[in-house]
């Protein structure tokens, strides 16, 4: 995992400390999304503070998006990490 990886791994599992129930320091990223206290409506207050933090936009129904899943919390990182990667390359190839 590369240094950026680790700071945004390290920013997201601060930010889910701040929307979750309980001690975020337990947290993994083989977390069931359920087992960490995420139900449907924590699920989309989490999606929008995910996305503000990042500035990115995650889609609607991240299950179906390109093979993401969305049920560990590796899951949220690794799609993530797609979404700024994807952004950032949109953003170079767009400015050449």
């Amino acid at each position: 995992m590369s240094t950026h990886d680790q700071r945004i791994e390290s920013e997201l599992f601060e930010l889910l400390g701040t929307v979750l129930p309980g001690n975020a320091r337990e947290l993994t990223r083989d977390t069931l999304l359920a087992d960490a206290g995420i139900g449907s409506l924590s699920l989309v207050e989490t999606v929008f503070v995910i996305e503000e933090k990042f500035d990115i936009k995650i889609p609607y129904n991240a299950n179906d998006w390109q093979g993401a899943s969305f049920n560990t919390v590796g899951d949220v990182f690794d799609l993530v990490v797609r979404l700024i990667v994807e952004k950032s390359t949109d953003q170079a190839s767009s400015s050449a």
